[in-house]
């Protein structure tokens, strides 16, 4: 999916509020997954490594690319980072096995994140439509959610709305016209415009 370029930080935004703006939300699915991904990350990082300096060094490093892009999300970011490195290496440290365990939560929190897109938006993910948004964004757009309900930088989420929403509109009309068709698939219904009609079946 491509947007018209108008800052990066913007077109981010878009794609993360497009993303996740199905029928059914898949923000519950961020909030845990996310945390997780990243926790067992750290600490696969500081197992191979044998110090927690290879964690943290992803930390800053991820921190160098929140700050720029708003300073006050970014900061937030990086204190949610710092703080899911120290309680998730800290807790795994415990455990009998702590790379089985890290692993295992890596896993979990992937297939977490797959399953909520895959049952609740019935669309393709955007961890295969865009892979650097995933991997690096994810916890810094994430964190953002917490800030736009307290009418942070209302011009940005404006602009993010106004583009966002024909898109938004057009994928619930497609979601909507494709369970018209589940109900009743030998119908011949009449195709909501900007839909190609599709074959239906004998």
């Amino acid at each position: 999916m491509s947007f018209k370029s108008t800052g990066f930080l913007e077109d981010q935004l878009v794609h993360f509020r497009v993303h996740r703006a199905s029928r059914r939300q898949t923000r519950l699915t961020h909030i845990l997954a996310v945390p997780m991904a990243m926790g067992s990350t750290f600490s696969v990082l500081s197992i191979l490594s044998g110090t927690n300096y290879a964690g943290l060094g992803l930390v800053s490093g991820l921190s160098l690319l929140y700050l720029p892009l708003d300073p006050f999300i970014g900061a937030a970011t990086s204190g949610a980072l710092l703080a899911t490195h120290a309680i998730a290496t800290s807790w795994i440290a415990t455990t009998t096995s702590p790379l089985t365990t890290a692993l295992t939560m890596y896993g979990v929190a992937w297939s977490l994140l797959l399953w909520g897109q895959r049952t609740f938006e019935s669309r393709r993910t955007s961890t295969f439509g865009n892979t650097f948004f995933n991997l690096l964004l994810a916890p810094f757009l994430t964190v953002s959610e917490f800030f736009w309900p307290c009418g942070y930088r209302r011009d940005l989420r404006r602009r993010v709305d106004i583009r966002s929403a024909p898109i938004i509109t057009r994928m619930r009309r497609e979601d909507a016209y494709e369970d018209m068709l589940k109900a009743s698939p030998k119908l011949c219904l009449a195709t909501p415009a900007g839909i190609a009609s599709p074959t239906l079946k004998p």
